[in-house]
């Protein structure tokens, strides 16, 4: 029983928008193979789109309504694919959620019965930071789907221990038949050697053992995997609330160039892996968290260097530029050579931050970026304040 649970997405095209974010934020758990996620963008060439969607619509488990005006004011959305879904959720052969991307009147449709995503029914445009918003909403999917998936294990360990139970009966009452002929004549074939009993009496110890280690140890070892996560969970966490705050002052009062869109995208991506990491936690599935958290955790890190860096970058560049303007005199000599000397520190520091990058060894980058940054920003203040005192500008 481990199919995949399927997911298809219906949507208005003029959602392609919203459609593609969504996406993005259910990455994480398609990558886990648990999901198989469907949308009429995966359709092949040469297919019939309209058997496509509709096969791909009466074969998922879970159909997400993509909501907004444009959808529920499509025939083909409204009249073919809300319907279809809405039937096969009334008959309890799937599940039908509504996910609210833009404010519109959906509570005057049939979808008013059904519980909507995000939380709260929130549209998606109405949160201050959509990926909030996501997030929520993927968080409660894969809730869905971690309990259906659940649903279909349960039978299958049922007629798993019905067959053993079955075939153990078969077996004992293939022993009683030839024990109902009495043969007394070969009773004394049942009388155990010396060299058996010697055997049984070292080999029922060495098997208490056994049970007793693999009893007591196997707990022990969930509990080590599960601290092991949550430590790596929380370091993660740490990292990525760092990101937010380094990202929220580097674009501060700027333009979000390129570089900084792909750092939030990135950032989105791993609250999404560490929120997966929390469910797969709380499940038991251990190991597969652990691998995660760890993924979660290098990725993170990576965002923090790349972004301390470019901060102690811009700082060093400030520093430049106020030394050109800190007013010359023999009094200031000796400490401004001392200032441009630690700039040259700074600057060879961060080049071996650039060169541990290259080398993947993220966690001694980033310690020395922050050295790197602090010092430069130490040496800005120094600089601002010997300024001031001078009545420079």
């Amino acid at each position: 029983m481990n199919e995949a649970i399927k997911i298809f997405l219906a949507y208005s095209r003029k959602d392609t928008k919203y459609l593609d974010e969504l996406r993005t934020h259910f990455n994480p758990i398609e990558r886990s193979g648990i999901v198989n996620i469907w949308y009429d963008g995966k359709i092949e060439p040469g297919s019939v789109w309209n058997k496509e969607i509709k096969d791909r619509l009466h074969n998922a488990d879970i159909v997400i309504l993509l909501v907004s005006a444009d959808a529920i004011a499509s025939d083909y959305f409204y009249e073919q694919e809300m319907k279809d879904a809405l039937e096969r959720h009334n008959k309890g052969i799937a599940k039908v959620v509504p996910f609210i991307l833009r404010p519109c009147t959906w509570k005057a449709t049939p979808l008013a019965e059904l519980q909507a995503i995000p939380k709260d029914a929130k549209a998606v445009t109405k949160w201050t930071n959509r990926d909030e918003a996501y997030s929520d909403a993927v968080n409660r999917i894969w809730e869905m789907v971690i309990n259906i998936k659940n649903q279909r294990i349960i039978p299958a360990e049922t007629e798993q221990v019905e067959r053993e139970e079955e075939e153990l009966i078969a077996q004992e009452q293939a022993e009683l038949r030839p024990k109902q002929q009495p043969i007394f004549k070969e009773h004394k074939e049942l009388v155990l050697s010396k060299k058996t009993k010697s055997l049984i009496l070292i080999t029922v110890p060495i098997i208490l053992v056994l049970f007793i280690v693999i009893t007591f140890w196997h707990p022990w070892i969930k509990n080590t995997e599960s601290t092991e996560v949550k430590q790596m969970l929380d370091q993660a966490t740490t990292l990525v609330t760092e990101a937010k705050d380094l990202f929220a002052k580097a674009t501060e009062g700027k333009d979000t160039t390129e570089a900084l869109e792909a750092i939030q995208s990135d950032i989105a991506l791993v609250e999404a892996s560490l929120a997966e990491v929390s469910m797969l936690l709380n499940n038991g599935y251990y190991r597969t968290a652990l691998d995660k958290a760890k993924a979660a955790w290098d990725k993170a890190i990576s965002i923090d260097v790349e972004l301390v860096l470019a901060e102690a970058t811009i700082l060093v560049t400030e520093v430049k530029d106020l030394i050109m303007k800190v007013p010359r005199g023999k009094e200031g000599k000796e400490a401004l050579e001392a200032i441009q000397y630690d700039l040259t520190l700074v600057e060879a520091s961060l080049a071996e931050v650039s060169t541990l990058i290259n080398n993947g060894s993220y966690m001694t980058a980033l310690d020395k970026a922050r050295a790197a940054r602090d010092k430069a920003m130490s040496l800005k203040m120094e600089l601002e304040e010997a300024i001031a005192r001078k009545g420079g500008k």
